[in-house]
């Protein structure tokens, strides 16, 4: 059976994209038993304005604000594991020993949050499917690999496919403090190079994601190559 690891942007757990995070949780659903899926959750607008707030304010560290941002993912988590019940494992594995050892011995989808400062949610989700074996995909506002940023450039062209050379090529220089992190970090972009795990980069839709499950190509969005 085929297993995947889904990073699901956080943007989803906004009240205008509930909908279609409902959506998601039944395609997710429905394919239990052809598909062993764990899900990474991501934290969303709302902690970034929190984040950004305290950076203004107080003396919080990064390490606070890290450890605030696992918080809310895990909060996430919760929320998307219940939507997903019964197919899915009630708890929410804090570590990535936890998940991987839970992921061994169940055919019930996992959802989980961050696990430690430093480390993006994004990078938590290459890291679990590299251990797994498990093919990476990351739901993103983004909604795919475009050769150059479309937030700046109308002519900004999605790339179907993109090997990871060119893909470090177009995220270049990147912020990756606590709440920001670019379409793939350099953690999680190293892992997905070195390990080679097939990657899929696409936008938080349910047809998307249920064309990958399957076994075809996602209608919209990027394959990265290793």
């Amino acid at each position: 059976m085929a297993g995947y690891v889904v990073k699901l942007t956080g943007s989803l757990f906004e009240e205008e994209n509930w909908e279609t995070l409902v959506s998601i949780a039944e395609t997710a659903r429905l394919a239990r038993g052809r598909a062993r899926l764990l899900f990474v959750c991501g934290g969303g607008r709302l902690l970034r304005k929190w984040l950004s707030l305290l950076r203004r304010e107080g003396g919080a560290s990064e390490y606070d604000l890290d450890m605030l941002g696992i918080m809310f993912t895990r909060v996430n988590a919760r929320i998307f594991s219940l939507l997903l019940k019964p197919e899915s494992e009630e708890s929410i594995p804090e570590t990535v020993e936890e998940a991987v050892m839970l992921a061994r011995n169940t055919d019930r989808h996992i959802v989980m949050g961050g696990v430690s400062p430093g480390f993006s949610t994004n990078a938590v989700a290459a890291f679990l499917a590299r251990e797994l074996g498990y093919s990476f995909i990351n739901m993103t506002g983004a909604g795919g690999v475009y050769d150059k940023d479309p937030t700046i450039h109308s002519d900004a062209k999605l790339l179907r496919r993109v090997d990871t050379v060119k893909l470090a090529e177009i995220l270049g220089a990147t912020s990756e403090h606590a709440g920001h992190y670019p379409l793939l970090d350099k953690t999680s972009l190293g892992i997905i190079r070195r390990y080679r795990v097939k990657t899929y980069i696409i936008p938080p839709d349910p047809e998307s994601l249920g064309d990958i499950l399957s076994g075809r190509e996602p209608r919209r969005g990027s394959i990265v190559t290793p």
